[in-house]
């Protein structure tokens, strides 16, 4: 009796299966097989991101996304103005450099102090350096491209002197821009500081 309802369930599996094949022959269409997991070589979007993902660089990434300065001035978007015209102003540095071209350096670089003066400071070295990395066809290359730099960047420093006298002026450079470093003292035990870096933080 067992063995009757076995050969039973099989046979109408087996026309529900010939049924169903049947039925995608003559619409046409074949119904793919919903698969968990993966193989070596993916060929989808998600996969291939899968493949490559290096769990080490995923660590610092995350670590930096919540880090202090990402959580505290990361997000201060009034830093990312200057950063945000930075790539202008490589742009107008190799103008210059390769075609003479000194405008549009000198109007991102004043553009760029009336942004944020700080930040612009950062941009000066970076593009300081980014300047004598370069490579010049000879010597004279790199004076003539030297010339013009120090010209442009001339204009843009009188073009935003306002701000800079302000800003040099200013209590908050003189407190960050201070050589006299306070004498360091701590108000708190070794314990709270632990419990600072995880939930138990009080609201400033």
């Amino acid at each position: 009796m067992a063995l009757a309802r076995a050969d039973a369930i099989e046979a109408a599996a087996a026309k529900r299966l010939e049924k169903k094949k049947k039925a995608e022959q003559k619409s046409g269409t074949h119904k793919k097989d919903f698969k968990i997991g993966g193989h070596e070589a993916p060929n989808t979007h998600f996969g291939m991101f899968l493949s490559r993902l290096d769990l080490t660089n995923l660590a610092f990434s995350v670590a930096y996304a919540l880090s202090f300065y990402m959580l505290g001035q990361g997000l201060n978007i009034i830093w990312l103005s200057s950063i945000a015209l930075f790539p202008l102003i490589l742009l107008g540095l190799d103008l210059l450099i390769q075609e003479k071209k000194w405008k549009l350096y000198t109007i991102a670089y004043l553009v760029s102090f009336y942004m944020n003066f700080h930040m612009t400071l950062v941009i000066s070295i970076v593009t300081f350096f980014y300047f004598i990395l370069q490579d010049y066809k000879n010597l004279r290359h790199f004076a003539r491209s030297l010339g013009f730099k120090l010209m442009s960047d001339l204009l843009a420093v009188g073009g935003a002197m306002v701000i800079i006298l302000n800003c040099v002026k200013s209590n908050i450079f003189r407190e960050n821009f201070s050589l006299s470093f306070p004498h360091g003292t701590m108000s708190a035990s070794v314990f709270d500081v632990f419990k600072m870096q995880t939930t138990g933080a009080m609201p400033s």
